[in-house]
């Protein structure tokens, strides 16, 4: 692995697990083995480094949404729920403080990166989402293009209940996610949700 893949991995380890502010460039030198004047002529802030590192997570993101479009598209239910799985895996991945402190602190790459993800995201979880309809798996009353904003407000305050600390991942999830992709599903999407949602972790 080259220097700029290490210090990107290691970078994007410590920022997700300590937080955005909590990080220092010292620290992710010495976790390196590097010194501080090889990681800086490499990157002249730690803004400069929360770019790359957010735009690598990025780039990671649209590859592997492309890849499940491409292998789900006679598959709708199953591209639906893998996306938002996959989704759902990333925001696990990463601390609260992670997202508090870049919100607060680098205010600018939060907004930027959170917005091109969300972007991605919505183009290709609302696009299965007609298709499952067509095929009879969503139900023919839902409104799509709503469901998905609802959809995105589950996911945004799955971030500020954990804040909280009085619930778990996974309260979250069986009590807000499931319950939401089930409500939107005919019987033969339900019957066929159950089947995903063992495979998949959803």
């Amino acid at each position: 692995m080259i220097l700029e893949e290490r210090i990107i991995e290691k970078a994007k380890q410590l920022f997700y697990l300590h937080g955005a502010k909590s990080v220092t460039m010292d620290k992710i030198a010495v976790q390196l083995g590097i010194s501080k004047r090889t990681l800086y002529a490499m990157y002249a802030s730690k803004d400069d480094l929360l770019r790359s590192v957010l735009n690598n997570e990025y780039e990671k993101f649209r590859e592997n949404i492309e890849t499940e479009n491409e292998q789900n598209k006679n598959n709708y239910m199953r591209g639906l729920v893998k996306l938002i799985s996959y989704s759902k895996q990333l925001a696990d991945k990463i601390s609260e403080r992670f997202f508090d402190e870049l919100e607060k602190f680098h205010a600018d790459l939060f907004h930027e990166y959170f917005t091109k993800f969300k972007k991605e995201s919505d183009e290709y979880i609302v696009g299965f989402m007609y298709m499952a309809q067509k095929k009879g798996y969503v139900r023919q009353e839902v409104n799509i293009e709503l469901a998905n904003l609802f959809l995105a407000v589950i996911m945004k305050n799955n971030h500020e209940l954990l804040k909280k600390g009085k619930y778990t991942k996974d309260d979250i999830k069986n009590n807000g996610i499931k319950p939401f992709i089930r409500g939107i599903c005919t019987a033969e999407g339900i019957r066929i949700l159950n089947k995903l949602s063992k495979e998949l972790d959803l």
